[in-house]
């Protein structure tokens, strides 16, 4: 059984310990981080956004929705800020319904992420998420510092979330990020 020494108690009886004789040295090689277990760099193509021509009607009563609610809001309350305010809005989902989504360049390195040429540095960045459903949502949501860009989504597709997930926590903490209702509005509308 081995013998308990109390390093509070000075008085206490120290073991002595018996003079080794010197033999061969043995050294344990320094101990190197294995840095290919994770690419260096990953690199995809990926669109933006999912365009849906089925989520299109639902767009398209939205819209009309809109126009007709700014109709009856003229006639009625003669409200002129919400009526323009509604008009604006069905213009703007209007102009994105219609939008084709175009494939982006992604890249993730050690120096930050770069999507079609603009970079994030992770200076810029507070942490990172990787939502990864099985036939479903595919994404990696980037927290920006900057108030008025407070998320940023990128379609993974078919990257390893694993690989992704061990190279970004070495230069950011994950976080969950919350889906905002305006993402959800926007997935529904296929937007």
């Amino acid at each position: 059984m081995p013998r308990t020494i109390d390093l509070r108690n000075k008085s206490a009886e120290q073991p002595t310990l018996s003079p080794v004789k010197a033999g061969p040295v043995l050294t344990m090689p320094a101990r190197t981080e294995n840095k290919s277990s994770f690419p260096r760099e990953f690199f995809w193509e990926a669109p933006l956004f999912y365009h849906n021509s089925q989520k299109k009607y639902f767009a398209f009563t939205v819209i009309a929705g809109l126009f007709a609610g700014a109709g009856a809001m003229i006639f009625f309350h003669k409200n002129t800020l919400t009526v323009v305010f509604m008009i604006m809005s069905a213009l703007v989902l209007i102009l994105y319904t219609n939008k084709k989504s175009e494939m982006s360049q992604i890249s993730i390195n050690e120096l930050g992420i770069s999507i079609d040429n603009q970079p994030y540095s992770y200076k810029e960045l507070k942490s990172f998420w990787i939502e990864y459903a099985l036939g479903d949502i595919k994404e990696l949501s980037l927290e920006s510092k900057k108030w008025y860009l407070p998320y940023i989504k990128i379609s993974i597709e078919n990257q390893n979330p694993m690989e992704l997930r061990a190279m970004l926590s070495n230069f950011l903490p994950e976080k969950e990020h919350e889906v905002s209702l305006i993402d959800l509005f926007a997935q529904k509308l296929g937007m």
